[in-house]
């Protein structure tokens, strides 16, 4: 069972959190903070990580709790559980409006089920952020897998 846990390991998604470069969502131009000229992010914890994992549970626990209970969620509390989601696996941020001017709002549970509840565009971009592995492709510093040479690599 050890040599099974180990050659899975392999597979596992990265922990380490990742950053989404924010963009306007009319332009396509990166967002950038009038006062630093910092272009503004949003660091996540991938979905599918372990931490992402615990936070599905509990979403789900509150779920069979409303059942319990005789109750359904509704599409609102459905949506709701997304940003919550999406809050619980923001790691940190720089944030400005999309003229530039600052948002130094604390990056907290709270202040970011806020801005993912009311900011649908940035609600999207986080959610297709955190559920893309790719985002969150170990370094090769990271990575125990070596890579092999293909035909393509060699000298003729």
């Amino acid at each position: 069972m050890a040599m099974r846990n180990g050659k899975m390991a392999a597979l596992s998604v990265p922990e380490a959190p990742a950053k989404l470069m924010l963009r306007n969502p009319y332009d396509g131009e990166p967002i950038v903070r009038n006062d630093n000229s910092e272009e503004c992010w949003i660091e996540f914890h991938p979905s599918q990580s372990k931490f992402g994992q615990n936070v599905d549970r509990r979403l789900m626990d509150d779920n069979i709790r409303l059942r319990n209970q005789g109750r359904r969620m509704n599409a609102r509390e459905i949506q709701d559980n997304v940003c919550k989601k999406l809050a619980m696996l923001t790691t940190n941020w720089c944030l400005a409006m999309l003229d530039g001017t600052p948002v130094d709002e604390p990056c907290n549970v709270e202040n970011a089920h806020f801005y993912y509840t009311e900011v649908e565009w940035l609600r999207e971009a986080a959610s297709s952020f955190v559920n893309d592995l790719g985002n969150f492709r170990p370094t090769p510093s990271e990575s125990s897998v070596t890579s092999q040479s293909t035909s393509s690599d060699s000298t003729a």
